[in-house]
């Protein structure tokens, strides 16, 4: 997993992140595999990041690195199970009343637990139970489309999150991608 990621994320130079996001992704990677959780936690340490703490901030890049090293490393599937399994590991969203509540408590998770410009989700509202999200952070697309699929598990959902017609995909060289939702 040492060799370099490909980028499909914009700059994050300066940005910080909260030890507890790095935590609980690296929690989630272990529910899946031991062995990945391992790669994971050394390609960590590579980058200088060793045993990160909730409320400690460490920078985004260096972590960042390790989310797209791992996505090459084991595809957009799997990272994409890896992302649907950190709102659970945060606890991020169970007690918010409706599905949107909690699609808009992961927008402001997001940004208390990053520092500069680390993007957001938007949801729109077409109706009742669908909604169109756009997500401009900087990570992959496939950790993203989990996050938000873990959001709506919290709600014992079952998530229906495809990217729409109109193609847009950071992957692709959009500013967001757009995820069409139905709970």
């Amino acid at each position: 997993m040492a060799k370099t990621p490909t980028r499909q994320t914009r700059s994050v130079a300066g940005h910080e992140v909260d030890g507890e996001v790095i935590r609980a992704f690296v929690g989630s990677v272990g529910r899946l595999s031991a062995g990945y959780e391992s790669r994971v936690r050394d390609e960590l340490a590579v980058q200088g990041v060793h045993d990160p703490e909730p409320g400690t901030w460490y920078d985004l890049d260096p972590y960042l690195h390790v989310v797209e090293a791992l996505l090459d490393s084991v595809g957009s599937v799997t990272l994409r199970r890896v992302g649907r399994g950190v709102p659970g590991a945060l606890g991020l969203a169970p007690a918010t009343a409706t599905v949107a509540d909690a699609l808009a408590a992961l927008d402001r998770y997001h940004a208390g637990s990053h520092r500069g410009e680390a993007g957001h989700y938007t949801l729109s509202l077409a109706g009742d139970g669908r909604g169109i999200l756009d997500c401009r952070t900087p990570y992959p697309c496939a950790l993203d489309r989990g996050l938000v699929e873990g959001v709506l598990d919290t709600h014992g959902r079952s998530a229906v999150a495809d990217v729409a017609e109109s193609g847009a995909c950071r992957r692709d060289g959009a500013e967001a991608c757009r995820y069409e939702l139905a709970w």
